[in-house]
């Protein structure tokens, strides 16, 4: 289950950057 876990941060994280990294796109 730690596993699962890990795998599920790191997909949040992921999401984070790439919705950080849409929202400079969209912003400049």
């Amino acid at each position: 289950m730690q596993d699962d876990a890990a795998l599920c941060h790191v997909v949040s994280s992921r999401e984070d950057l790439l919705v950080r990294v849409m929202d400079q796109l969209a912003g400049g």
